[in-house]
């Protein structure tokens, strides 16, 4: 009678719709951590990588060698004012209204906001002499070529220049390095030493420094000119290129 009645005792067992629910929910856990994996180990690095190759800049951004040299040429010419870049339009001014500014004659500028347009922020100009090499270079800030700023005007000086050397002439631009955002060039400046005259209108020694006879008067012989390297650097701000470096003879 009692091995019966023991027999019967119910035992609680779990009933097959609990366990449905239990694996079901096992189910969802083990979906739930293999998407999170998934995203944490392969989607999100592949969404990291293609946001920061969205943001830099591709290859196609690079201007081409002539691209590059086009732009270059423009503003060498526009900040340097060299043999054949001579820009005589650069500073606008009313040259009725003379001033004196420390000595110098100056003019007041009214295109000043637009000369500066062709400057990078930190654009430098870089004033080098031949004889005092490697010393005799003077880093400056661009606009410290012949405009003077008092009392919130900007003036153009018109300064008296003069030298002992001859440029034969000047080089070709080449274009060094390049990325999306900068260009590096290079130019040879040419030029005679003491005693040795180089003349433009030579045709019988185009490019050569020549050594005149006691009276002037007939070429004794002719030499190579110096030359002497120097960067030219450009940088691109927004959608506009723009300089940031360049050296000028002092």
């Amino acid at each position: 009678m009692n091995n019966n009645m023991e027999n019967n005792t119910p035992t609680s067992p779990i009933t097959k719709s609990s366990k449905g629910v239990v694996v079901t929910i096992l189910i969802i856990i083990v979906l739930a951590l293999s998407g999170y994996l998934l995203y944490d180990k392969v989607l999100s690095k592949k969404d990291t990588n293609e946001t920061k190759e969205s943001s830099e800049p591709s290859e196609d951004d690079v201007l081409t060698d002539e691209e590059a040299l086009k732009i270059g040429n423009e503003l060498f010419g526009y900040v340097t004012n060299y043999g054949d870049y001579y820009n005589e339009n650069k500073y606008v001014y009313d040259d009725t209204e003379e001033l004196e500014i420390d000595g110098d004659i100056a003019y007041e500028l009214s295109n000043y906001d637009e000369i500066m347009s062709h400057y990078a922020k930190d654009c430098k100009m870089v004033r080098w002499s031949e004889s005092d090499v490697p010393d005799g270079e003077e880093e400056v800030a661009c606009e410290s070529d012949v405009i003077i700023t008092k009392d919130t005007k900007h003036y153009y000086l018109e300064l008296m220049q003069g030298d002992n050397i001859y440029f034969a002439f000047f080089g070709k631009l080449t274009v060094a390095n390049k990325t999306s955002d900068k260009i590096e060039f290079a130019i040879d400046y040419a030029y005679c030493a003491d005693g040795t005259y180089a003349d433009s209108d030579e045709e019988e020694y185009p490019n050569k420094c020549l050594v005149y006879d006691d009276e002037g008067e007939e070429v004794t012989k002719t030499l190579d000119p110096y030359k002497v390297s120097k960067p030219f650097v450009i940088v691109k701000e927004g959608n506009d290129w723009k300089v940031q470096k360049y050296y000028i003879y002092n």
